[in-house]
């Protein structure tokens, strides 16, 4: 095996590693695994090849079913919280921030909630009740006025689900949309945070393409299925968005985040 140094977070030295050779006897079956970092797509992954001796139907194979278990359920994203962004994709630090620290009417708190955090913790149930199992919500509203700062104290809230915060120069990387719902997708649950929306799905020819804006609606609409999935929008100015994205019901919740009242003032204060 081939390991690099990296520093975590908080400046330790760790061994990553970049590719490798493990032999595997399990079951009467006999392996070569070799597994190497991903660099076909445009973020870092590891993919894996398996040479079967003796040679079986990799469907029955008691090594491969194992070795998809252990990509799918510890997979190194499952239940983190990463930001991609122009540079690629890298672990989001934890927000010191809790609702609290949101000055905004107890109303929209509650319909925040109610639809992101709240809805992925009675995810069992959804099933069994036949309500939706996937949610969107929209936030609009002037700079300043609070939306990122839900979106901080949400990662906050979702400990252990997976959380991407992908930002509009994450788009520089990665064109298509569908890369990040097929990501989250696999990591879920997961909630889907996507910033300033309005500047990459802007009016047809004013910030966004038809092919790219289409694939945002199909996406949404569910083509694919979003189980367990919840995405969040926001949007400075929810009148630069293509019509198609603004219709109803293409977001479950569209939440108005404005200016402060009084009563806000004054917390603020």
């Amino acid at each position: 095996c081939v390991y690099r140094q990296t520093k975590g977070q908080n400046g330790e030295l760790r061994s990553s590693l970049v590719r490798g050779l493990v032999l595997v006897e399990h079951a009467g079956e006999r392996a070569a695994v070799h597994v190497a970092r991903s660099s076909t797509g445009p973020f870092e992954e590891f993919e894996a090849s398996v040479d079967l001796h003796p040679a079986v139907d990799p469907g029955k194979s008691a090594i491969v079913a194992g070795l998809r278990e252990a990509f799918d359920h510890r997979a190194a994203t499952r239940g983190r919280h990463v930001v991609f962004d122009s540079n690629g994709m890298r672990p989001l630090l934890p927000f010191d921030v809790d609702w609290d620290d949101v000055i905004l009417p107890s109303m929209i708190i509650e319909e925040v909630r109610r639809n992101t955090t709240l809805f992925l913790r009675a995810r069992a149930g959804h099933a069994r009740t036949l309500l939706p199992e996937s949610r969107t919500v929209l936030l609009s509203g002037p700079p300043g006025t609070g939306k990122t700062c839900i979106a901080r104290a949400l990662e906050a809230e979702l400990h252990g689900t997976t959380f991407a915060w992908v930002t509009p120069g994450a788009f520089e990387k990665v064109p298509d949309p569908a890369f990040f719902f097929e990501w989250v997708r696999q990591r879920s649950p997961a909630l889907l945070y996507f910033e300033d929306v309005d500047l990459v799905a802007g009016h047809r020819g004013h910030g966004s393409t038809g092919s790219f804006l289409g694939e945002i609606l199909a996406q949404l609409d569910g083509f694919v299925s979003n189980v367990d999935v919840v995405v969040v929008a926001t949007t400075n100015d929810a009148d630069a968005l293509d019509e198609a994205l603004r219709r109803p019901g293409r977001f479950d919740r569209r939440l108005d985040v404005g200016l402060p009242e009084e009563p806000e003032r004054r917390r603020m204060l």
